[in-house]
This record gives structure tokens, C-alpha cells and sequence, in this order.
């Protein structure tokens, strides 16, 4: 499991952001939002026996949601990607097999449209 250190994403949040300053509201909506899909999606569907297992599960679904989870509002990338600045790289990649299959795809109906015609 992905360990989460708080010191490291402040120290490099301030890297990437040194004039930013916090804004309590849209944080707080963030957040929020993050705990009811943490509560939708993991917490209302798995039974708990324990304190200690409680946590263990939930640390994991987290580790899952930031390396695994495709999110919407980030272009369907996984929380890590972005943070770890691979945003563009992974756009550009999708963008290019986008094409590829389009390319295949009208190659594919024009040899099927030749066949139907010899």
C-alpha cells in the first residue's frame, strides 16, 4: 500500500503554488465531495468488524482512488497522474490512440467496402 505523506504534498503544493493562498470555501466543498464518494462508493457497501479493520479497508479504497479511480473532473486521469505531472503526457496519449483507432476504423470500412465491390 502507497504511503501518504501530508509534509511532502504541503512541500510540493508550495512548489507548484508559492503565491496561492488557502480558500477555505471551495476547499471545504473538495472535501466534502471526496467523503460522499468515499461514503457512496466504499463505506455504505462494506460491513466493518473492527476499529482496526475499519481503518485498514478504508486506507486501501484510498489508495485505490488516488492511483487507480478514473475521476471525471480531471479528464478521467487518476489523482496521482495529475499530481505527479503527468496530465499532458496522458492527454496527448489518449489523443493519439483516438486517432489510430479513427485511422484503423476508416481503413477497416474501406477494405469492406473494396471486398463488397470486387
Amino acid at each position: 500500500m502507497k504511503e501518504f505523506n501530508v509534509e511532502l504534498l504541503v512541500t510540493k503544493a508550495k512548489e507548484l503554488y508559492p503565491n496561492e493562498k488557502p480558500r477555505i470555501i471551495h476547499d471545504n466543498g473538495k472535501v466534502e465531495r471526496f467523503h460522499r464518494t468515499l461514503k457512496t462508493e466504499h463505506v455504505r457497501r462494506t460491513p466493518y468488524v473492527s476499529a482496526s479493520y475499519t481503518e485498514i479497508k478504508i486506507a486501501e479504497w484510498i489508495c485505490w482512488y488516488n492511483s487507480e479511480r478514473l475521476n471525471g473532473a480531471i479528464f478521467y486521469l487518476t489523482p496521482d497522474e495529475v499530481f505527479d505531472g503527468k496530465m499532458e503526457e496522458r492527454l496527448v496519449e489518449r489523443k493519439n490512440k483516438l486517432y489510430n483507432a479513427s485511422i484503423k476504423r476508416q481503413e477497416f470500412w474501406k477494405n469492406q467496402h473494396d471486398i463488397q465491390s470486387a
